[in-house]
């Protein structure tokens, strides 16, 4: 029978937002991830942000102190501009028209924190 896994873990953030350990301890020995002792449920949001396919760490906006529960983050795939958060998907797509020229991915980041809020806590 296989040990519960510890509710504050590297394995259980790798359980919870789907990204595999190896690629959690880079992003955190990158400097891009606090200890994982210090984590809380935006760290693991932020997490899934920095793995999500062809998103730019370069031009993503620092990690928010806070997360709304309709936050959007609307990242260009292309071209020369930031990722955004926006407070909703009606704003957000806003943006992406602006945006139309490029490729964008549209991350529900306050969805994503208010499930991954409960189960981290």
């Amino acid at each position: 029978m296989a040990r519960p896994l510890d509710p504050r873990s590297r394995a259980q953030a790798c359980r919870l937002t789907g990204v595999h350990e190896a690629t959690l301890r880079k992003i955190e020995r990158d400097g891009l991830l606090p200890p994982v002792g210090e984590w809380t449920a935006l760290d693991l949001v932020w997490a899934k942000v920095l793995t999500a396919p062809g998103v730019r760490h370069d031009l993503l906006p620092p990690k928010p102190a806070t997360i709304g529960a309709e936050d959007v983050l609307i990242a260009p795939l292309l071209g020369p501009d930031a990722a955004i958060i926006q407070a909703s998907m009606l704003q957000g797509i806003g943006v992406v028209d602006r945006l139309r020229d490029y490729p964008v991915a549209v991350l529900q980041i306050g969805r994503w924190f208010v499930d991954l809020q409960d189960a981290w806590a």
